[in-house]
């Protein structure tokens, strides 16, 4: 299969890719520990927007209908 692009470095570089991002979101998730937000950690603040997301999709699935199917248009007269 071809690759539509390459990181340089090999599988050195790759990882060097991820370990700085991952790096951030440690740092992020040790200083958040005094966040908080309208009287919880922000951790916990966080949490539960992202289970409200999971419920809310789960609960609308019902209201969301059959699959969308793709439209064929018909030819335009005079093409």
């Amino acid at each position: 299969m071809k690759r539509e692009f390459k990181v340089p470095g090999g599988l050195a570089g790759a990882i060097m890719v991820g370990v700085f991002p991952f790096a951030l979101l440690c740092l992020a998730l040790v200083e958040s520990q005094r966040e908080t937000i309208l009287g919880m950690n922000g951790l916990v603040f966080g949490v539960m927007i992202m289970l409200a997301g999971f419920v809310g999709y789960l609960v609308t699935k019902k209201f969301r209908g059959a699959e969308i199917r793709p439209v064929v248009a018909e030819s335009v007269a005079g093409d």
